[in-house]
């Protein structure tokens, strides 16, 4: 049996489904793997909210209401207005076929939503990235926490919802995927008590950025295996699906006249390749990969796969390879040009000279629409010290975006701040850049993270070459179940400083990206931008933008 963990809204955002965003009981494994979606729509239902908004008004009822950065007054105003607009806001993130502005309404709704039941409900904050902001990365605090009320927000749904059909089905082999989660280690412990002999195995998370193989003292985790049988880590198989395999579909809506995701599919073009690069100072993505690369499929096979997901109705592909060569993407190009392939497809790669005129008007002319390179700083002192490029200035940076732009292909770069030593003038560097870029080039876009530092990146395994120090992990060693220290510092900025990268970081992004936005939001830039792709709607906004520039 398997059994995902409960989280947020965001996790849904990657295959969005009208029917699986309402709660409904659990009556097969089926239902069982789509559980967070149930978990939603339960939360959100209208009895609950009902609830969450006579809380608020016996709150203020004696008080005036005021020093309160949300707008409770309209919410107390029209209740049953709001939880109609929060039922709409669902139904918004299942289509494909919405502007920036209309997700940018939808996820302020839920959003609003989300700070009522933070302050009303429960006692932890909600937030529709994460859900619950439970502590989830120590094995001996999971288990001690999973199954104790006051600790765990998920329990009330998993008791109503989830326990029965566990307990009904009286699973053998219990498979846990995705990072260790509260909510996992519930069903997991729940299970173990009621059929002390269930094999219970933790599976590795599908993302690129989280892998227990980069947990060194994993074998040493004795609570852990308190729960756990056996650990399945990603690259135990070689075997990599082929493409026809790897591209998944999104569900389609329960209203079959409504436009939904049903046309995009993602997956990997090459599944068996890693970064050719391999060396950026921050990374540890390929620390997931401990076998290497083996064969990959002929060409000829992925053109077949792509046929047939086109004569399914698939319209748009989304490949999440780490970074396809400029000579791959060629091959692959040319292939579907002379296949006749009418699809809209986006790829990550990496910034090259490669990248010329007439080899991005072929990528365009086979469908691409949105490219994503890692430019992470504009500064080339940060640029060398974090192995990123051995040697790469702005002016061809900017050639690579014109070239694409003027095919009319959208580029993205991702970008780093908090990166060790650098300075706020070199941030700046990078923020200059990006305006300067997003000034010439319409199809240009960007965002911006603030530095996580992975467990197994060169910067947290050699800290003494990058001037780092005092670095924590979340909790002890022992214990440790993430992937990401919590804090550190280094020799030229101290002790890092998240909350005011972050505010930096949001109005930057808000600045050059969405100042149609109101000042005050509850949703960040960021967190705006990382709804956006996921939901793959950037793909589509690029190409409809290039399609109004061109005409």
């Amino acid at each position: 049996m398997h059994i995902y963990p409960l989280g947020g809204l965001y996790d849904e955002c990657y295959n969005p489904c009208q029917s699986d965003l309402s709660i409904h009981s659990i009556e097969t494994q089926d239902d069982l793997c789509r559980l967070n979606g149930a978990f939603w729509g339960w939360l959100l239902a209208p009895e609950r909210i009902h609830s969450a908004i006579e809380a608020l008004r016996n709150h203020w009822r004696f008080v005036p209401m005021q020093d309160t950065p949300y707008r409770w007054d309209t919410i107390l105003e029209a209740p049953d207005l709001f939880i109609g607009q929060v039922t709409s806001a669902l139904e918004v993130l299942t289509r494909y076929d919405i502007s920036e502005r209309e997700l940018f309404d939808a996820v302020e709704t839920i959003g609003m939503v989300c700070k009522l039941f933070s302050e009303m409900l429960f006692s932890y904050d909600l937030t529709i990235t994460e859900g619950f902001t439970v502590p989830a990365l120590s094995s001996k605090k999971l288990i001690q926490d999973c199954l104790v009320p006051a600790r765990n927000p998920y329990l009330p749904f998993l008791e109503e919802y989830a326990f029965p059909f566990l307990k009904k089905s009286c699973p053998d082999v219990l498979m846990l995927h995705d990072a260790p989660h509260i909510s996992t280690f519930a069903m997991a412990y729940h299970v173990k008590l009621l059929f002390p002999d269930v094999r219970v195995v933790f599976c590795d998370h599908s993302s690129e950025y989280y892998s227990m193989n980069k947990i060194a003292s994993l074998e040493k985790n004795a609570y852990l295996f308190n729960i756990a049988d056996e650990i399945v880590r990603d690259g135990d198989s070689q075997d990599a699906p082929p493409l026809r395999k790897a591209l998944t579909r999104g569900r389609a809506s329960d209203n079959p006249a409504a436009p939904d995701h049903s046309s995009v599919a993602c997956g990997k073009l090459y599944p068996n390749r890693i970064c050719p690069w391999r060396k950026c100072a921050f990374c540890g993505i390929n620390a997931k990969y401990p076998h290497g690369e083996t064969p990959d499929e002929a060409l000829d096979g992925k053109i077949a796969a792509l046929q047939q997901a086109a004569a399914d109705g698939v319209q748009y592909f989304w490949f999440y390879d780490e970074a396809l060569e400029p000579g791959l993407l060629e091959r692959f190009a040319q292939a579907v040009v002379d296949a006749g392939l009418s699809i809209i497809w986006h790829i990550r790669s990496r910034l090259s000279v490669s990248f010329t005129p007439e080899l991005c008007q072929l990528l365009a002319r086979s469908g691409l629409r949105e490219i994503r390179f890692g430019l992470e700083s504009a500064s080339a002192e940060v640029q060398r010290t974090i192995n990123k490029f051995e040697a790469f200035d702005l002016d061809s940076i900017e050639t690579v975006v014109k070239n694409f732009n003027d095919a009319g292909v959208g580029i993205h770069f991702p970008c780093i701040i908090g990166l060790p030593r650098e300075t706020e003038a070199q941030r700046h560097e990078t923020y200059d850049f990006l305006a300067r870029l997003r000034a010439g080039y319409p199809l240009f876009s960007f965002n911006i993270n603030v530095l996580e530092l992975d467990i197994a990146s060169d910067f947290y395994r050699f800290p003494e070459r990058y001037g780092l120090y005092d670095i924590k992990l979340p909790c002890a060693e022992e214990f440790f179940l993430g992937n990401l220290a919590k804090s550190w510092a280094d020799d030229v900025n101290g002790p890092i400083d998240r909350a005011a990268l972050a505010a930096e970081q949001d109005a930057v992004m808000w600045k050059l990206l969405y100042d149609w936005m109101p000042e005050q939001t509850i949703t960040p830039a960021n967190i705006f931008y990382r709804l956006a792709e996921n939901l793959r709607l950037t793909l589509r906004w690029k190409r409809l933008q290039a399609d109004g520039l061109q005409a």
